[in-house]
């Protein structure tokens, strides 16, 4: 997870034109909305909200910032 917090920074950085790094709760809003379901439905003490898809977060961010 930290890897992939690394990489989304990177891309954020980017994309904004700046050396600012986002706040943690962005990271983990980002993650929990594009994480793949495990287990039971939504979120659960097992499997938490997934599988990260650190893809899926980068498309939703690029996406975000195309409007």
């Amino acid at each position: 997870a930290s890897g992939a917090a690394t990489l989304l920074a990177q891309r954020y950085q980017q994309i904004t034109g700046t050396n600012a790094v986002p706040p943690p709760h962005w990271f983990r809003a980002l993650f929990a909305q594009t994480a793949t379901d495990m287990g039971r439905t939504g979120p659960d003490y097992l499997h938490g909200f997934g599988m990260l898809d650190l893809e899926a977060a980068v498309a939703l961010f690029e996406a975000d910032n195309n409007t």
